[in-house]
């Protein structure tokens, strides 16, 4: 009995994982349109699923230096959450929220950065996920407005 227990317990082991919804500690960031009628939870699996883009950008904080970074571009996430309008409200973990216009992701490729210089962003280092533009490519985003909406520690963003 204990063994064919045993056995049963670690089918179940083996199979939740794959027919379980994700767990809230696997959802990344969520983005949703302000009336809640699309929504998409950005798990590591979703995000697999993003066609992932790299360029060279100065960042937030980072001294002027330039760095590698990688991530699916915002508009093909917006796309897939199946939301539209004419901002997008990115709240951050820390409660940071910022008005960001639709039109910078349908002018530059903004980046939802997942990785810096080869590293998957952890939360200790600014991520999950970070909004990135293509500073060096534009220089012309090398400003204190655009610094402002490369908001990190994405935690939700919000179309309306």
């Amino acid at each position: 009995m204990k063994v064919a227990l045993s056995l049963f317990v670690g089918l179940v082991s083996l199979v939740a994982p794959l027919v379980a919804p994700a767990h809230a500690e696997d959802v990344l960031f969520r983005v949703q349109s302000k009336d809640g009628s699309h929504a998409l939870d950005v798990t590591a699996a979703e995000l697999a699923k993003f066609q992932m883009h790299h360029y060279k950008a100065v960042l937030p904080g980072g001294a002027g230096a330039v760095q590698e970074v990688g991530g699916p571009l915002l508009r093909d996430v917006l796309s897939a959450a199946g939301v539209s309008g004419s901002k997008i409200t990115a709240r951050a973990l820390d409660g940071y929220e910022l008005d960001i216009p639709i039109e910078d992701v349908q002018n530059y490729d903004v980046l939802a950065a997942t990785e810096v210089d080869g590293k998957t962003l952890s939360v200790r280092d600014r991520g999950p996920a970070w909004i990135v533009y293509p500073t060096v490519d534009h220089p012309e985003l090398k400003d204190a407005l655009y610094e402002a909406r490369s908001v990190w520690q994405i935690k939700e963003l919000i179309v309306e």
